[in-house]
């Protein structure tokens, strides 16, 4: 990916586009992550810390982003539809370089103030097919 990113060849109002269709993304995502984890158990230090640990995942763009060039240059398409392609290819680039390093930071270093840990489980109890509770070391 990294040699196919010409930087020189973006708009300054596709850069500004891109981080706002980046913004809203991660917000929309954001906020269904946290609505998924309602009626559990988790308080809401685990239930954010859920939802930031589910936003910087990179791997769709990664996947994705240089398809759309891989594609316009395989269809020997317009120079102008090249164009926009490498601009799709630019924005994953950048929507990469924004959200994981943030997203690792993010983790880092809320773990230790918003997880704890659980004591170990010591038993596990079991029903046998009499519906009688037995316990299991």
């Amino acid at each position: 990916i990294g040699k196919e990113v010409a930087f020189n060849l973006l708009e300054g109002d596709t850069v500004l586009y891109g981080f706002i269709v980046l913004i809203v993304g991660v917000l929309v995502r954001v906020i269904f992550a946290y609505a998924s984890l309602m009626g559990g158990e988790l308080n809401w230090k685990e239930k954010a810390y859920v939802t930031i640990s589910s936003c910087p995942k990179a791997t769709v763009q990664a996947a994705l982003g240089p398809v759309a060039l891989d594609l316009a240059r395989k269809m020997e398409s317009p120079s102008e539809t090249v164009a926009f392609a490498n601009q799709v290819l630019i924005v994953s680039v950048l929507a990469i370089t924004a959200t994981a390093p943030l997203g690792a930071l993010l983790m880092t270093k809320l773990a230790p103030s918003w997880l704890k840990r659980s004591p170990p489980v010591s038993h596990l109890a079991t029903m046998d097919t009499n519906g009688a509770t037995t316990d299991r070391f």
